[in-house]
């Protein structure tokens, strides 16, 4: 800590030793002061009162104020201090709460997070704040004939056609019932009910998407700022990853994670959850060397969630967790340990927490058999598949130039319907077809070319594998076990593309290898900087999808 803050934080040491000292003496001060006055009152009552009595009691309340007045004069110095420092009381707070936090963070705790981003102008409806009560739902034979509605976010001006119920994405087309009953679902829950909220999703359906989306969206928080009324709203998640680290996929990284964010939220709550920590980080500022072993975070945890006067005696608590299907179990624990701790804690919060959990449809009828999922995610996510396909195929020359408006939309139908709701097949399949489109394939070709491949995402994948050139496969191949790979053992936290020129030519060496290959090279040397364009198009076009560049 730069010795100014040092400082600053040995002057809110001092303030609060003062403030106690103050407020002791007050309290004394008060009772002496009070009992100066009565015998004030009884000497003036008194005919015997003499003079020297009356000096001695008046020499007493003048060394009474004396004392409060030196002890106020040295407040207002301090705060003068930290003011002429330009350094308040409250962000000498907030600069070790910081610290302290810092300590809690993990390298992969945010690493599968950050990578999450909505289709922009995608499940806007689902916070959409009009009401909808029934007299506003279609029935079947009204959905046909759904108007056009005048009230919706500014945005695309792309047409949706499809089935009649489009006007343009942005809010301006009628809703299903399922999705009424999604949105009236998901209101109910952040607005005033506590408790699950269960999203069921098919594997590649968007549900930790969906979960980002919802977990930092405004209109989300500031219901749940309202559900938690006169207290102060806890907020914390996690997103489970089967692919990533051990802690990324563990029930310590469940819970680590919730520990820093639920503290990040309201850090109000770490002395009382880290009392020795917290006072070691306030007396020894400059030694920021504060580290946590995993049974101080596990007791930590543990504090402030089971102990209900450290938590919800002043909170309410909202958890948004994604993955539940992607969670590993330790060794000596089967599975159903996770949905046994979640339920422990719903247990211990009763009113004061609800949390928001999303899996894949097994683990609603396995590990989590007990709750019954609020609505299913590929249920509901057409018109978003709608939109995401024109917009894509609208940046493509080809298919508005020489494609007409009924073999656009024979088109668009045929990839939502195939995709059954499933947004990794769709952006996969997208990819197919603009490579096909930039070969000049005809619309009946297209669609054929759709129904060819198979629905089921694994499947799929391996459709994909077994079209690429087989003098090409070794190639895909290697690329894709050094990305999973190289991500899965943090060797590297993503692929720059400077680094898989690097990879490919030194022919493809392992990944703890090439590790300290990468270590020679400099991200700025021009030698891999000159042709990353002709690098990029080999790798797209070889692997078919698969890899995905995106700016960084």
């Amino acid at each position: 800590m730069p010795p100014a803050a040092t400082a600053a934080a040995d002057m809110l040491l001092a303030l609060e030793e003062i403030g106690a000292a103050l407020e002791k003496l007050g309290g004394e001060s008060s009772l002496r002061l009070d009992s100066l006055c009565d015998d004030m009152q009884k000497l003036k009552l008194s005919a015997k009162s003499d003079r020297a009595a009356f000096a001695d009691v008046t020499r007493k309340l003048n060394h009474e104020s004396e004392i409060i007045l030196a002890c106020s004069a040295k407040m207002e110095g301090l705060q003068e201090f930290l003011l002429r420092h330009n350094t308040s009381e409250a962000a000498i707070l907030k600069s070790l709460q910081s610290d302290f936090l810092e300590a809690l963070n993990f390298p992969e705790m945010d690493r599968f997070y950050d990578d999450l981003e909505p289709y922009e102008g995608t499940l806007e409806w689902l916070l959409d704040d009009d009401d909808a009560s029934d007299d506003d739902r279609n029935t079947d034979d009204e959905a046909d004939e759904a108007e056009d509605s005048d009230d919706g976010d500014e945005g695309s001006d792309i047409e949706m056609e499809s089935d009649g119920d489009w006007s343009n994405h942005s809010g301006e087309y009628a809703l299903s019932n399922e999705q009424l009953d999604a949105r009236e679902q998901l209101k109910a829950w952040t607005s005033e009910k506590h408790g699950f909220l269960c999203i069921e999703g098919k594997p590649g359906a968007g549900k930790s998407t969906t979960m980002k989306f919802l977990s930092r969206h405004p209109t989300t928080l500031s219901r749940l700022k309202s559900w938690a009324g006169t207290r102060k709203l806890c907020f914390g998640r996690f997103f489970f990853r089967m692919i990533g680290t051990t802690v990324e996929k563990s029930l310590y990284g469940l819970i680590r994670t919730l520990l820093f964010t639920m503290l990040e939220s309201c850090p109000g709550l770490i002395a009382a959850v880290f009392p020795q920590k917290w006072d070691q980080l306030k007396r020894n500022p400059e030694q920021r060397t504060i580290s946590f072993g995993r049974e101080e975070i596990e007791r930590g945890f543990k504090k402030m969630v089971n102990d209900g006067s450290v938590l919800f005696k002043e909170y309410r608590v909202a958890l948004f967790i994604d993955g539940l299907d992607e969670f590993e179990p330790p060794k000596s624990k089967p599975v159903s340990v996770l949905p046994a701790t979640l339920e422990s804690w719903m247990r211990i919060g009763e009113e004061n927490i609800k949390i928001c959990v999303s899996a894949r449809p097994e683990t609603f009828s396995g590990p989590f058999h007990q709750h019954r999922p609020n609505f299913r995610l590929q249920d509901l996510t057409r018109y978003d598949m709608v939109f995401v396909t024109q917009d894509r195929f609208s940046k493509i020359e080809q298919f508005l130039e020489l494609f007409s408006e009924d073999e656009r939309k024979r088109v668009i139908d045929a990839i939502v319907d195939s995709s059954e709701g499933v947004f990794l097949w769709l952006s996969l399949m997208l990819t197919q077809l603009e490579d096909g489109l930039f070969s000049g394939c005809t619309a009946t070709e297209l669609v054929q070319n759709i129904k060819s491949y198979p629905r089921d995402i694994g499947d799929f994948f391996t459709a994909i594998l077994d079209r690429v050139n087989d003098l090409e496969k070794g190639y895909v191949y290697r690329a894709l076990v050094f990305i999973i790979s190289a991500t899965e053992f943090s060797i590297v936290e993503s692929i720059h593309l400077w680094a898989f020129d690097i990879y490919e030519r030194e022919g493809f060496p392992d990944v703890e290898r090439f590790h300290n290959i990468l270590k020679e090279h400099l991200v700025g040397d021009e030698e891999y900087e000159q042709d990353m364009h002709t690098v990029l198009c080999r790798v797209l076009r070889r692997c078919k999808g698969l890899v995905e560049a995106v700016p960084g």
